[in-house]
């Protein structure tokens, strides 16, 4: 469905991170690019504003990259798919992982559940999702906010 990012230390440079999927092309990003989503504090309220805050700074690498950034030809994001993006991230109740893709999109995956996956993909004028919580599995092209917050709910159900 999307490109990965790529964060291991076999290919740290210069403690930054190599984004794409390229075998010899990719972007370079800034250190922290791909943190952890959250800092335990103790505090909930700040532990989910870290939270949103690493995610918020993502989206903002992801927002300057230029053409070509995967090695592949993919385009930069549009203000749209960012602004998209961070208007999810103030309404997520859980940790996510965002991704560049090389459908000028940004992807949300959701994955610290055992058994459960969660991904979604934020366009310009929808939103993607999958779906898999081992009993159901969905996987839709376009969907509402407020869908994919149902489905973050029931992804978070115990």
């Amino acid at each position: 469905m999307s490109d990965v990012c790529v964060c291991g230390p076999s290919i740290i440079r210069y403690r930054q991170f190599f984004i794409g999927t390229g075998y010899t092309k990719g972007t370079i990003l800034p250190t922290g690019f791909c943190d952890d989503a959250s800092v335990d504090t103790g505090n909930v309220d700040s532990e989910e504003k870290n939270r949103r805050q690493m995610l918020n700074r993502r989206i903002d690498s992801i927002a300057k990259l230029n053409d070509d950034w995967n090695g592949y030809g993919a385009a930069p994001f549009s203000s749209a798919v960012v602004g998209n993006a961070r208007a999810l991230v103030s309404l997520l109740p859980c940790k996510a992982k965002v991704f560049p893709t090389s459908q000028s999109s940004i992807q949300f995956e959701f994955d610290t559940i055992p058994g459960r996956y969660l991904e979604v993909e934020v366009f310009s004028d929808h939103y993607a999702m999958f779906f898999d919580d081992s009993t159901v599995q969905e996987e839709l092209d376009s969907t509402t906010q407020e869908y994919i917050l149902q489905r973050i709910a029931q992804y978070n159900a115990k």
